[in-house]
């Protein structure tokens, strides 16, 4: 497992179990990961286990929720987080485009996931066998 940090934030989108809109932790991987604790305005630490490089730029993190604090059920939203000037300043919701096929149209969960084709072969396998001959 990869070294993180962790900032606490507001939720952004309530709990789907239980509701709860309080505050939850959010890891990233920025500045030296020795898993400190940050809140927004903290300034980054560097000098150690670090990962990218100090800057007075903005930058944006991707960052992962931890289990929920009341009822601990998996966070699957995705977070960016801002810092901006070394300090963490702010987040937002990730937003991801659906998975696309080059002629444009949608891929199905199913297909995406590995499923079996409308022919009844398994999609996964078939690409596997593809790179071992």
């Amino acid at each position: 497992m990869s070294a993180y940090n962790t900032v606490e934030v507001k939720r952004l989108v309530p709990c789907r179990r239980c509701g709860d809109a309080g505050v939850i932790k959010v890891q990233f991987a920025y500045g030296d990961t020795q898993q400190y604790s940050y809140s927004m305005g903290d300034e980054i630490k560097w000098g150690g286990n670090d990962v990218g490089t100090p800057t007075d730029r903005k930058v944006q993190l991707l960052g992962t929720p931890e289990y929920c604090p009341t009822c601990g059920l998996n966070i699957p939203e995705e977070y960016v987080i801002c810092v901006d000037k070394g300090r963490l300043a702010d987040c937002r919701l990730e937003v991801r485009k659906p998975c696309r096929r080059r002629s444009g149209r949608a891929l199905s969960a199913r297909r995406a996931a590995g499923a079996a084709s409308p022919e009844g072969k398994a999609v996964v396998p078939a690409i596997v066998e593809f790179y071992q001959r």
